[in-house]
């Protein structure tokens, strides 16, 4: 699939920039050992995180660029593309697609293709092309929690806007137990489904379970929980006297 780069001439000025989105460990550890051949091109590579893994740890020489979320590589798409984006719109469109990056790369593509790289990009523009979900997942805001977002408490009060308060500590705590899990078997074996799970910082993760599960002390209030959380202490610091 990389034989196309010895069909290319070479432009007058700048580079050529080259994005390729495959799993195929052969074909990538192929092209890697052959990429002092095509030092004209700037070629990018995407792949899921467990080839990823198994490149650096038979090619250490590999320059694999710093891990990066889905929401890093959407960001970074958009740039490439130079698309303007109202406020919120690129958050919103990101929420309401598929986090493969074939597709984000295909939704990006279509808005190009339909309103050009000039235009301001709407709401009201993306949901001519994409069914747009305006709702904001327990499981969300703990990321952004984790990720110390900076818009994280917006977030969270616009969750507890939408849904119950009851629910959101439920799905809270049953997603920071399959995130403490898969955690666990990433760390052990070096690999997970979840892309996401390696960016996750584990004494964060850590915390948000000792707040929200293991020593929670009959707390039901997301906010409030949110804010322990915050501060790095739990109920039961609190009781010691810890703050």
């Amino acid at each position: 699939m990389y034989r196309i780069v010895n069909l290319l001439t070479l432009p007058l000025v700048g580079v050529y920039k080259i994005c390729v989105v495959s799993n195929e460990i052969k074909d990538i550890m192929s092209f890697i050992d052959k990429e002092q051949d095509y030092m004209q091109l700037q070629v990018d590579i995407y792949t899921d995180q467990s080839v990823l893994d198994y490149v650096s740890r038979y090619n250490p020489s590999a320059q694999i660029v710093a891990n990066e979320s889905d929401y890093d590589i959407f960001l970074r798409l958009i740039s490439e593309r130079g698309i303007l984006f109202d406020k919120y719109c690129i958050y919103k469109l990101y929420s309401s697609i598929e986090h493969d990056l074939s597709y984000m790369i295909e939704s990006l593509d279509l808005i190009v293709q339909e309103y050009g790289k000039n235009e301001m990009i709407t709401l009201d523009m993306l949901s001519q092309l994409f069914v747009i979900n305006d709702l904001v997942y327990p499981s969300n805001v703990l990321r952004k929690f984790l990720a110390q977002d900076r818009n994280r408490f917006k977030i969270l009060q616009k969750c507890l806007s939408q849904m119950d308060n009851d629910v959101v500590v439920g799905a809270t705590v049953k997603e920071i137990k399959r995130l403490i899990g898969t955690k666990a078997d990433y760390l052990k074996h070096g690999v997970s489904e979840d892309k996401r799970i390696k960016s996750i910082d584990t004494e964060n993760l850590l915390l948000a379970y000792k707040v929200f599960v293991s020593e929670r002390g009959g707390i039901n209030d997301a906010f409030i929980l949110y804010k322990l959380y915050e501060m790095g202490v739990t109920t039961i610091d609190i009781k010691e006297g810890v703050i």
